[in-house]
């Protein structure tokens, strides 16, 4: 173990700051998927990591990603992990594997696709794994237990990295800030930027993205209902896609309970949707709704104009910003 990392940063948990080393091999500047997920192939590997995350816990109510494909499940398979995500998320493929083309919720089935998502009941032939429908925040959470059980992994919380400092010739470092605005800097042998679209490290290094977004915006929100199961005219689908004129966009359950999400897209920069009313037109009919929060973002195709230098490597999001329809890998 290197000096100066020490048992602290196995945990070193909410608010640590005095528990962190001076100096760890990787250093990894965000906990959502691609961060924690290195840090935990790292440690497959017999390479320390610290992983910096402001978020003390992740927010159910921003479901982001809906389904994990089946690259991205074997190679969590590979780290052990691709049961437990599949032990926690509320669908299963008994529940669907299809997606489906309608009219509305009840009305008239269009298309359907099978086996939608590499979504498939029993052994799926092509890869290891199958696809998994789960939500992003549930991945989050089973790769957060992963490192947490890793020996050679740590995740600190409610702290941000505030300052990267890189330059030929010698080794990066991070100045890591907590709640209270109390600082220090942590030195590493590699510094990972994995700390989304907005991130600190590509900014840092002065690297620009390329390419474009979308005009218009995309709609989401998520929603309760106990009657709208019941209201469905069609077979159950991972996805519904309704085309309609009044309301097209996409619908689908976020468990086998109550919770659902919605999707519209090209919405106008200075509309303001009412997401009941959308309900009722992706249904059909009037059901009861209970919204639980909404989410505007665009649709974009950015892609860094380098991955990194001088010991500072940028991965996910800060390297490349994806329109989601198909991904499913993070």
């Amino acid at each position: 173990m290197p000096e100066g990392l020490g048992s602290a940063t196995a945990t070193p948990g909410q608010g640590a700051l005095a528990a962190l080393p001076d100096f760890v091999p990787v250093l990894i500047v965000g906990g959502g998927p691609s961060g924690l997920f290195l840090a935990a192939d790292l440690d497959r590997r017999g390479v320390q990591s610290l992983v910096i995350e402001p978020r003390d816990a992740v927010d159910h109510t921003r479901p982001k990603a809906k389904t994990t494909n089946a690259r991205t499940m074997s190679h969590l398979r590979r780290l052990g992990l691709a049961a437990p995500l599949r032990s926690a998320a509320p669908l299963t493929a008994d529940y669907s594997e299809d997606v489906i083309f309608c009219s509305s919720l009840t009305g008239h089935e269009l298309a359907r696709f099978r086996n939608a998502f590499q979504l498939a009941r029993g052994r799926y032939e092509l890869q290891p794994e199958c696809g998994q429908q789960v939500s992003q925040p549930i991945v989050e959470e089973v790769l957060r237990a992963g490192v947490d059980a890793s020996p050679l992994a740590a995740l600190a919380t409610t702290l941000r990295v505030e300052r990267i400092d890189a330059a030929p010739g010698r080794r990066p470092r991070a100045l890591v800030v907590d709640e209270d605005g109390a600082s220090r800097w942590v030195e590493c042998e590699h510094l990972v930027g994995a700390d989304g679209g907005s991130s600190l490290a590509r900014h840092e290094l002065g690297i620009a993205m390329e390419g474009g977004s979308a005009a218009k915006s995309n709609f989401n929100f998520l929603f309760r209902s106990e009657r709208l199961a019941e209201t469905i005219a069609l077979d159950p689908a991972v996805q519904y896609w309704v085309l309609r004129p009044s309301a097209a966009g996409m619908i689908g359950r976020m468990d086998l309970e109550a919770t659902w999400w919605v999707i519209i897209q090209n919405i106008e920069p200075d509309a303001h949707p009412d997401p009941a009313a959308l309900v009722t037109e992706l249904v059909g009919t009037d059901v009861d709704i209970e919204v639980i929060a909404t989410d505007r973002w665009t649709a974009r195709m950015l892609l860094a104009a380098s991955y990194g230098r001088d010991g500072v490597y940028l991965v996910g999001d800060s390297a490349h910003l994806n329109p989601p329809w198909g991904g499913h890998g993070f």
